[in-house]
């Protein structure tokens, strides 16, 4: 079988059907700043969710905090979050179980490691699209 490559993978999964969220950034109020800037962060969005899904998977099974990875692809972590969050929301990642102190404040964040869905499809797909990861032919939201 041919390896995918994670990158692809989650443009894959995206193109082909997870609705409006998380497939474009959310935003509290229609008409707003937080619409505007969803739309402005839409194409930085789908980049950054496909460079940190190949980083899960390139590090498996290394656990990472969305404010690491904002640290190792040299963004804002408020670029870096929702898109950890939108990931989750895919069932590509889950908490470790882990929590470290994030380094520019005193709060404690969820260390995140690549499901099976991630590491398995991106290891094992023939064709570059698992069917079994089109929505609601078997994602789990993460439950794995």
């Amino acid at each position: 079988m041919k390896r995918v490559d994670p990158e692809q993978l989650v443009r894959d999964i995206w193109n082909l059907a997870c609705g409006p969220y998380p497939d474009k950034p959310g935003a509290k109020e229609r008409g707003g700043t937080s619409e505007e800037s969803a739309s402005m962060i839409a194409p930085l969005a789908a980049d950054l969710r496909g460079k940190f899904a190949k980083f899960f998977f390139e590090t498996h099974p290394q656990a990472w905090t969305a404010d690491e990875c904002a640290e190792k692809f040299g963004v804002s972590p408020f670029s870096a979050r929702p898109r950890i969050s939108e990931l989750r929301n895919a069932g590509l990642i889950k908490p470790s179980g882990e929590r470290r102190r994030n380094r520019t404040s005193t709060h404690f964040a969820a260390a995140w490691i690549a499901t099976d869905l991630l590491v398995k499809a991106s290891s094992t797909a023939d064709d570059g699209v698992n069917p079994s990861l089109i929505p609601g032919l078997g994602i789990d939201g993460g439950a794995t």
